[in-house]
């Protein structure tokens, strides 16, 4: 739904704005099914986090608080 295309389209640019941090491309940051997969389940913890397919203890611990920031802000 449009609401969803929205917060992909979020979550990709802070996904494109680490990467270029970073200097490395989109894809390891995470993946666009990861990205999906946050969308649907709109994960509001680190508990919820990790539980989105692609999201490890590795990369929650250096990318998971700002897309969960996203998300929780994409909410209000």
């Amino acid at each position: 739904d449009e609401q969803n295309r929205n917060l992909f389209e979020q979550l990709r640019a802070l996904r494109l704005e680490i990467a270029r941090e970073e200097k490395v491309p989109p894809y390891i940051v995470f993946s666009d099914k990861t990205l999906v997969q946050m969308c649907a389940l709109h994960p509001q913890d680190k508990v919820q986090m990790l539980a989105v397919s692609g999201v490890g203890e590795f990369k929650y611990e250096k990318y998971g608080e700002r897309f969960l920031r996203c998300l929780q802000n994409f909410e209000k």
